[in-house]
């Protein structure tokens, strides 16, 4: 027998009302819903578990309930992950202040408040010569440095002439699509670079290039100087582009980037959140991120929550 619990937030149809940014998300949207017994929950997820004591074990409990995956929901360990679930279903049936109001998680939402004009890649040789022109110290130090510095960087190339537009959208209608409502020229270009090992030593890739904001916040120097591993991460992985869907970007960069690097991005996460509302959107979109959900904070505490919780340190092994 499957738990709803469990179906609506990882079975096969999971999500599909929501469309949630993360797993946490998902999980926290089903504890809250009225029709939905966190207490029933946890009862058949401590009898579907008894005895479980492999990943394999748990893997199987969590699908007989009526999950589908086989990698593990969060890090690399299913008994790890099995560990916290059975803690979060114990909490919110103990301690019902920490299941999240309407007020807190919006019902349906839209992320994307931003687009800008598409640019397509075609001289990465160029795009590098004018990245070292105006970055070249940085980007030598940044290729020089260990993993603790991340495999991302983003930076920002200034033009005299105007390359494209920022446009503000409408909420996503019945169907996804959105309008634009207001629109900015601009000659900035927001420049993803990635890092490989070659015969030749480390080498700089270019991921993507997006037009950037045209003015930027008096205090956005001043936040990507101070926070050089959350511009990484969120300008880095996290800027608008074609491809741009949250939750395969944070597994990506978790699986990939070193432990020494998320635990920076953490801490300097910390410092972030301490900002009030607005503040805390404009340094997200000074730092290049262009996923902007109604619950940013939210969404950025779960992410840090989740580099301190899991190991990422490697795929997961069944």
């Amino acid at each position: 027998m499957g738990d709803p619990v469990i179906e609506e937030s990882y079975g096969t149809d999971r999500d599909i009302v929501y469309t949630s940014l993360d797993p946490r998300e998902a999980l926290e949207r089903q504890l809250a819903d009225v029709d939905h017994s966190p207490e029933l929950t946890l009862r058949r997820w401590g009898e579907a578990t008894s005895g479980a004591t492999t990943d394999a074990e748990i893997r199987i409990a969590f699908n007989a309930l009526g999950g589908n995956l086989w990698d593990p929901v969060e890090g690399t360990s299913w008994r790890h992950w099995a560990e916290w679930f059975h803690r979060r279903l114990r909490e919110a049936v103990t301690t019902p202040g920490t299941v999240l109001s309407d007020q807190q998680l919006p019902d349906q939402y839209t992320w994307r408040r931003r687009s800008t004009t598409p640019l397509a890649l075609t001289d990465e040789e160029l795009l590098m010569y004018l990245a070292m022109q105006a970055h070249g110290t940085r980007i030598d130090h940044w290729l020089a440095a260990g993993p603790a510095t991340g495999r991302r960087l983003y930076l920002l190339l200034e033009s005299d002439d105007e390359l494209g537009e920022v446009s503000d959208l409408t909420d996503e209608d019945m169907y996804g699509d959105q309008d634009i409502i207001t629109s900015r020229t601009s000659g900035r270009v927001g420049l993803r670079l990635s890092r490989t090992l070659t015969s030749d030593g480390m080498r700089a890739l270019v991921q993507g290039l997006h037009i950037a904001e045209p003015v930027d916040d008096p205090r956005a120097e001043a936040w990507r100087r101070r926070w050089p591993a959350l511009s990484a991460a969120l300008g880095g992985y996290f800027s608008d582009g074609p491809h741009l869907d949250p939750d395969p970007q944070q597994r990506l960069m978790l699986f990939t980037e070193s432990p020494a690097f998320l635990d920076r991005l953490a801490a300097e996460g910390d410092e972030l959140l301490t900002l009030d509302d607005a503040a805390l959107h404009a340094a997200v979109v000074a730092l290049g991120c262009f996923v902007e959900p109604p619950h940013l904070r939210l969404w950025l505490t779960w992410m840090f929550w989740r580099i301190r919780t899991f190991d990422w340190s490697e795929r997961p092994v069944q």
